[in-house]
């Protein structure tokens, strides 16, 4: 959703939040990087869902999942698209 369509209400309640919060539009644009998105890398995030399934979930999925840490290792996991993810598996079953 951008400005142009947003309805006023919405627009005025996050005014009011984040001047409640203390924060600035200037504050958001400007924050540095380094504060990240709080959403987990790949390389942070396989591991816990790994440590959560099944020993044979691991073993299935486990070469996928190192896949992707390899591929993807330091992105957030919020930022590939499942028209990303195809690329990689037409390109391993190519190469079988």
């Amino acid at each position: 959703m951008n400005a142009t369509n947003s309805r006023p209400e919405v627009l005025q309640a996050a005014r009011v939040l984040l001047q409640q919060m203390g924060v600035s539009l200037v504050d958001l644009i400007t924050a540095p990087a380094e504060l990240g998105s709080g959403v987990p890398s790949f390389r942070d995030y396989v591991p816990v869902v790994m440590a959560a399934v099944s020993p044979a979930s691991q073993r299935m999925y486990g070469t996928y999942w190192n896949k992707a840490i390899d591929l993807w290792g330091d992105r957030g996991i919020d930022q590939i698209l499942p028209s990303r993810s195809k690329q990689p598996c037409a390109t391993s079953r190519s190469t079988r």
